[in-house]
């Protein structure tokens, strides 16, 4: 059965995960030929996740325009859980996950983030201060504080990913936080929480009791109880 008649009878959510990667590859004439290589995408990389995974950085056996095609869907998707899980306000360090876990949790390398806060602590912007690989990435206080100043940021957040699955903070995670925490200080521009992902967990550096807020700078996000799995 041809895969538009599948979609019409059935619906894309009754698809398998064969029948869906082939819709995004094919251009329509060659339908049998992608399911063949969906059918070889799901064994190579371990089903849907890992394909989704690699699709960041392109699968170059796809050819450009496939992987490329490949790639701005699960950005579509990740697009959307972020944008369904926004929250206006970080109380805690779930609302943090909420807002990037959906394209950290499984990324295949390390990410830093930040997110600029005003004075009630609403969001007023988000940005990838860095990028690394699977076994992390180098990123200096001045970076990081550059962008916070130039957003006009009150205080800030910063997150990142361990892509390795354990979300414990490194000594080179906790060097940094208490190097960007003196520095921020500094500046006015203070950080209030620093966030690793790893999966379906998370460790706040706030919670852990490694970042100390002034009182005359704490808010409702420091205060907040929370748990450390991913929402």
């Amino acid at each position: 059965m041809r895969l538009i008649d599948k979609v019409h009878d059935q619906g894309l959510e009754q698809l398998d995960d064969r029948d869906l990667l082939a819709i995004l590859l094919t251009t329509g004439r060659d339908q049998a030929r992608c399911r063949q290589i969906a059918d070889l995408l799901l064994d190579d990389f371990g089903g849907l996740t890992g394909v989704w995974k690699l699709a960041h950085d392109g699968i170059p056996s796809l050819g450009e325009a496939r992987s490329m095609r490949l790639a701005a869907a699960f950005e579509v998707g990740i697009r959307c859980l972020e944008r369904r899980n926004r929250r206006e306000l970080i109380r805690c360090s779930a609302d943090i996950v909420a807002m990037l876990g959906p394209r950290l949790a499984r990324c295949m390398h390390e990410q830093v983030w930040l997110l600029a806060l005003d004075s009630r602590n609403g969001v007023i912007a988000r940005r990838r201060v860095a990028e690394g690989g699977i076994h992390g990435c180098a990123v200096l206080a001045s970076d990081v504080l550059r962008v916070a100043i130039a957003v006009g940021a009150s205080s800030f957040v910063l997150v990142h990913n361990h892509p390795g699955g354990d979300a414990t903070p490194s000594k080179q995670d906790l060097r940094l936080t208490e190097r960007l925490s003196e520095a921020a200080a500094c500046v006015g521009v203070p950080l209030v929480d620093h966030v690793i992902i790893a999966g379906d967990e998370h460790r706040s550096l706030l919670d852990l009791g490694v970042i100390e807020v002034p009182l005359s700078e704490q808010t409702p996000a420091v205060a907040c109880p929370v748990s450390h799995a991913v929402e």
